[in-house]
């Protein structure tokens, strides 16, 4: 009892958090994170590629970044963010790209045969954007026509850059876990937060724990001394 309540954690997203909290999906790129932004190498963070395996690097997100992802393994799937930050425009991505350029996949999905030319506009003769894609990128396009919007671009990231923002399953709330969590000695179970005794001038960080136990507890404890 009376420890650090949820806005210590979600005002400080590199703490660690209490083992037995859930993954809801939601993460940030942690502290270690060591790759160096192309555009600034003095901001550190994650690189962003255009595929599981050899993927380009198409993108950085900078350390305390707050992302979604899918999928298993080393690299997983972004999932809030449509495309690279430089053909983002806020709401949309920006630019089209040659339909005979693209394999279709399922689901509305094409591969690129090879590097792909953004274009400012549906028009070849249009501004080409300075930035390209790389061959084998996956993508989702509309339109008809020679050139087609770009609505999205596949990205994936190296999960141990990655720190998941754990959550209780209820805030305000005893919560009695489904199953027994196995908490090994150094595990975060909580942070001590703040309690004023009636008779101190200032609060104090107090811990209050209270343990429930079989009768042959103190022998336990006399022999685990031993």
């Amino acid at each position: 009892m009376h420890l650090q309540d949820a806005s210590i954690y979600r005002d400080n997203p590199h703490l660690d958090r209490p083992v037995f909290w859930h993954d809801k999906g939601e993460y940030i790129v942690s502290l270690s994170a060591k790759d160096k932004s192309k555009k600034d190498p003095a901001v550190l963070g994650a690189n962003v590629r255009h595929q599981v395996s050899k993927g380009v690097v198409i993108d950085h997100l900078p350390q305390g970044s707050r992302l979604q992802v899918s999928g298993k393994g080393e690299y997983r799937r972004l999932k809030n963010t449509l495309g690279p930050t430089a053909l983002f425009d806020g709401s949309s991505l920006r630019g089209y790209i040659r339909f005979d350029r693209l394999d279709p996949l399922e689901g509305g999905v094409f591969r690129a045969k090879e590097n792909l030319v953004v274009y400012s506009q549906a028009d070849r003769e249009s501004r080409q954007e300075s930035f390209r894609l790389p061959r084998d990128v996956e993508v989702k396009i509309s339109g008809e026509g020679p050139l087609r919007k770009l609505e999205s671009v596949a990205q994936f990231v190296y999960f141990d850059s990655l720190k998941s923002l754990l959550e209780p399953s209820e805030y305000s709330e005893v919560v009695v876990l489904e199953k027994p969590f196995p908490v090994k000695a150094g595990d975060l179970i909580g942070r001590m937060g703040r309690y004023q005794d009636r008779s101190a001038v200032e609060p104090e960080e107090r811990l209050h724990l209270e343990i429930f136990a079989v009768e042959d507890a103190e022998d336990f404890i006399y022999s685990c001394r031993e």
